[in-house]
This record gives C-alpha cells, structure tokens and sequence, in this order.
C-alpha cells in the first residue's frame, strides 16, 4: 500500500477529493470545515486495507463478414424478399 494520507469527510455529502499527507493537517481541515458550517460533524479517515483486481485481457471478437445488403429498389417496387 502507498504511504498513508488522510482525508476529511462529512456525513451524507459527495467523497472526499482532497487527501492530507498528515493527520494533523486533515485535522486542522476538519476544524477549519466544522467552524464554517456549525452542527455539521466532520470526521479525519485514514485508509487501513486496499485492494486492487488486476485486468483481465479479454480475447478479441473475431469480426464476422457483413450480411450481403438487399438493393432499396426490391423495397420502393412492392417486392419484399
């Protein structure tokens, strides 16, 4: 796992964008957010698991040949296949 960061986030709103390289400035922020919106409560999160799947590499499709395109005039005449 990378080194760790920290973000704030605040219940029910949009995921974090920003990410704090230390605690203690990810607390600063949530202070500094909890001050400008009062009776929000805003929590400091740090990552404690990460997981990752790797791609698979999938087969091509293999491309079948078009279907041959009946001429417009068998249409416009009255004659249907």
């Amino acid at each position: 796992m990378n080194p760790p960061f920290f973000v704030v986030w605040r219940r029910h709103d949009r995921a974090p964008k920003l990410q704090h390289a230390t605690e203690s400035e990810a607390e600063i922020a949530a202070g500094r957010l909890a001050a400008d919106h009062p009776g929000e409560e805003f929590f400091v999160m740090a990552p404690v698991a990460s997981f990752r799947v790797p791609i698979r590499e999938l087969d091509p499709i293999p491309k079948s040949p078009p279907e041959p395109r009946k001429p417009w005039g068998a249409y416009t005449r009255g004659r249907w296949p």
